[in-house]
């Protein structure tokens, strides 16, 4: 995290013996614009350099590895930026706000989801993901938040996106943690009291801090005009699930604008505010239910359904199954 891609991919491919100059001739780019920092390159166009560097060296995990602090912290102050937290939790909320200054359309997405927190693999566009930027983020952050709090920092799980038997055997391998497959994010997934683990490093510098955080102030603007509004909505509807039924009022009041605008914003998407709590509902109780120490009933309270009953009604309707059966099958998958 930290780092324009395109730049730490080029000096990747330096370090793996190829030819950044041949890469950039394959993808339709030049070698120049790899380089130059005031101008990053588009997501589509480093997706074209990183295909061509796993066609030449035949490795569709290239971007799963560990990630190398020289070259990701080199002349770049975001990387300061997260490092320059206090603890976990406030360097995972950062690691997304500057992963929004820096990414045309992806970045991490911290939650807190009852006794785990996620750090999530989010977009705020309708493009297709692909499988080495959820690589590449999921195993730089892990990295990186290894090395901000040190060996006291256990991961949990790593949740994915249906995917091919190798990939998860390459996670496993990778990550060393059990792979959990489904709804609702790519995730690195923690037990809750792991946020609040300090930065071991002693070297925190307050005026740093404050001028890297106004360096990134003041590309903040723009970047909340851009942000999805689904995320938005989303966000607000998760936090006022925890209190009750949310209502399109109390959400329009907490993103600071009318009724009727977020509705108008919604119409244009052609979504529904109903049909977007029925998502939120949905996505999230896959999580709660792979937290074992959760009672089905705190789950549905946690949904906003007014008992267990209620929950697994419109679960089965989600999942055709109940979510005692999600449960069970959950931890059957997991001794197999």
């Amino acid at each position: 995290m930290g780092m324009i891609l395109s730049h730490y991919v080029a000096l990747l491919a330096e370090k793996l013996g190829l030819s950044v100059a041949e890469l950039c001739a394959e993808s339709g780019l030049k070698p120049e614009d790899i380089w130059d920092r005031n101008h990053p390159l588009s997501s589509e166009a480093q997706n074209l350099f990183v295909d061509a560097m796993i066609r030449h060296t035949g490795d569709e995990m290239l971007m799963l590895r560990p990630l190398d602090p020289k070259l990701a912290s080199l002349d770049n102050p975001l990387w300061y930026y997260v490092n320059n937290a206090e603890t976990v939790r406030e360097a995972m909320a950062r690691g997304e706000r500057a992963y929004l200054f820096l990414s045309d359309y992806y970045h991490p997405k911290f939650v807190e989801l009852g006794q785990e927190a996620e750090l999530q693999w989010a977009s705020r566009s309708d493009r297709e993901t692909r499988n080495h930027q959820v690589d590449w983020m999921l195993s730089a952050w892990w990295c990186i938040s290894s090395q901000f709090a040190g060996p006291a920092l256990k991961l949990k799980a790593v949740r994915l996106s249906p995917t091919t038997p190798e990939r998860v055997t390459a996670y496993e391998k990778f990550f060393q943690v059990p792979v959990r497959i489904g709804p609702p994010k790519d995730a690195l997934v923690y037990d809750i009291e792991m946020l609040d683990l300090p930065n071991i490093h002693k070297d925190i510098d307050p005026n740093l801090d404050m001028l890297l955080s106004r360096y990134i102030q003041e590309g903040m603007p723009n970047l909340e005009s851009e942000r999805n509004v689904f995320e938005e909505v989303f966000d607000a509807i998760q936090h006022q699930l925890l209190h009750g039924m949310p209502t399109i009022e109390n959400v329009a009041r907490r993103l600071g604008m009318s009724t009727r605008t977020l509705q108008r914003r919604l119409s244009d998407h052609e979504k529904t505010f109903s049909n977007l709590v029925r998502d939120v509902r949905r996505e999230l109780a896959t999580s709660y239910l792979h937290q074992d120490d959760l009672a089905i009933t705190e789950v549905a309270f946690m949904l906003g359904f007014a008992n267990a009953n209620s929950f697994s009604i419109f679960f089965r309707k989600w999942y055709d199954l109940s979510p005692s059966q999600y449960r069970q099958q959950k931890i059957v998958a997991a001794d197999i």
